[in-house]
């Protein structure tokens, strides 16, 4: 994210959590050699479903490198969460790197990642697999937007019928057309 937009988050009074990632090497650099220090503040939760074990670490970071509080407005804090996945086959680790300029504990920023990924998760990755927005081909003029606007109001559609799997909710529609369209009328 540029810097550029991090100064009018700011200026508008507003706050930032911001996932870094490789195309910011000094940051990335940075954020990662505090691993080798003690954290201000750690929270881990695991959640045990669907056929596995997640844990979930959070380890918080004061942002000391005044470079990097000159380049990043009001950068306080360095977040590093760790995922580690267990299933009966494999098992699977990713560190993701996070900064604010919020100054809160390990717990609180836990949360804010977790309802950011439930974002993700819940609408992104249905758009992105299930309706395969990624591969659309519409290229001119407001096709995409329309596409994008008729993916979202499908996907409310089917959670206000509470149809939380799309995929089943579209099977049902495609097999029942005519009660599909007496639910649209009333």
């Amino acid at each position: 994210m540029p810097k550029k937009t991090v100064n009018k988050i700011r200026r508008s009074k507003n706050h930032y959590l911001i996932q870094v990632k490789g195309n910011q090497p000094l940051l990335y650099q940075d954020i990662h050699s505090k691993t080798q220090q003690p954290p201000l503040t750690t929270y881990t939760e695991q959640d045990h479903s669907h056929g596995r074990k997640v844990t979930r670490t959070t380890r918080i970071y004061a942002v000391t490198h005044a470079r990097m509080r000159n380049i990043w407005t009001d950068l306080q804090t360095y977040i590093i969460v760790e995922r580690k996945r267990q299933t009966k086959n494999e098992e699977t680790n990713e560190t993701a790197y996070f900064i604010s300029d919020l100054d809160w504990n390990a717990e609180q920023f836990h949360h804010l990642v977790r309802n950011h990924w439930k974002i993700e998760n819940c609408l992104h990755w249905v758009k992105d697999v299930i309706h395969k927005e990624d591969k659309n081909k519409i290229r001119s003029a407001n096709g995409p937007i329309c596409a994008a606007v008729f993916s979202t109001i499908a996907i409310n559609f089917h959670r206000k019928q509470q149809q939380y799997s799309i995929t089943d909710g579209q099977i049902l529609f495609r097999a029942n057309v005519k009660e599909l369209f007496n639910m649209i009328r009333t």
